[in-house]
């Protein structure tokens, strides 16, 4: 990250010579000092102290670090911003890919559920990407921080129970999914619960 430019405009009736060791002086940082501006401009520090005392450099130099503080700390939180929204997109994103393979892989089941065994191990792997997949976008969305500031009176704050959260979410994306997948979805958990 670059550091931030101050401008700092001549003052009134101010000569470009005073002006340039003005400049020099404040944007010393945390080594400024008036003997070593005096030795840099071939000037008498009783000089620079005269014009230092005369436009208040002492105050411009707190006024300019902590312009410069604050333009850092903006900039820094601009940058974390843009992180975290890439970070929340990807999430969303391989959220949703993740659970649309998990789909695709139900509906495969579902479509061959007479001709192949539903091993535990086929249908863990199931359960992991639609699970992780649903993780990734509850991430993306930021559900952690945002459910418990529901009011509980609406119907959401039943999502912060993990076994409503779990069947809200899964209602959720059935919801957004073509009706002969969802249908197979539903038969395929149906066929489950009549297995155990």
């Amino acid at each position: 990250m670059t550091e931030p430019v101050i401008s700092i405009p001549r003052l009134p009736n101010e000569r470009a010579e005073r002006h340039e060791a003005r400049v020099l002086y404040l944007s010393a940082g945390a080594d400024r000092s008036l003997a070593t501006l005096a030795r840099k401009l071939s000037k008498s520090v009783g000089l620079l102290c005269r014009w230092s005392a005369a436009d208040g450099w002492s105050e411009q130099a707190r006024s300019y670090d902590s312009t410069l503080a604050n333009l850092a700390t903006r900039a820094h939180e601009a940058a974390y911003r843009a992180d975290l929204l890439a970070h929340r997109s990807d999430a969303a994103r391989y959220g949703k890919d993740l659970c649309a393979v998990a789909v695709a892989m139900l509906a495969q089941l579902q479509a061959q559920h007479k001709t192949i065994e539903y091993t535990p191990a086929a249908l863990g792997a199931i359960g992991r990407a639609l699970t992780t997949g649903l993780d990734l976008r509850a991430h993306a969305l930021d559900l952690d921080r945002l459910l418990p500031t529901l009011d509980s009176a609406e119907p959401a704050a039943q999502l912060l129970s993990a076994e409503a959260r779990s069947e809200a979410d899964v209602r959720a994306i059935l919801a957004t999914l073509p009706a002969d997948v969802r249908a197979a979805i539903i038969a395929l958990a149906r066929d489950a619960e009549l297995d155990t």
